[in-house]
């Protein structure tokens, strides 16, 4: 469970800072709600689901609603971030797949660790 929320503020530093590059934070009196929104959002988010497809729907809803109620912009450009967002998480996490495979690295717990190592790689590509 410490995990998790580790993880979870960990994506929410993630979504956050993505989120921010191309849309405009609002201004809000409960900032501090918004941020706890956040990262229930996330911990829920990383309860792993065998189904793949259903997990990506999850995120997109999730960070959809954090981009509606917390920034600024059109409709259409909130969808368009969000997507590109989950692109770009999923691409990093094949990377890692990939890589580990390509190096006959085997994890002991496979979601989690390369669920830390995406972030990782996000975070990098972030800052």
């Amino acid at each position: 469970m410490i995990i998790m929320f580790f993880l979870g503020i960990i994506s929410v530093i993630i979504i956050r800072n993505y989120l921010s590059i191309f849309l405009e934070e609002k201004i809000m009196k409960n900032q501090k709600i918004f941020v706890g929104i956040c990262l229930v959002c996330s911990i829920l988010l990383e309860t792993n689901s065998k189904i793949p497809f259903f997990n990506l729907l999850i995120n997109f809803f999730c960070i959809l609603l954090i981009s509606f109620i917390g920034y600024k912009g059109k409709k259409q450009e909130k969808i368009v971030v969000v997507i590109s967002l989950l692109i770009i998480w999923a691409i990093a996490e094949i990377f890692i797949g990939y890589f580990s495979m390509m190096t006959h690295t085997y994890f002991v717990l496979p979601e989690i660790q390369g669920s830390i190592l995406s972030k990782m790689l996000m975070l990098f590509l972030l800052f």
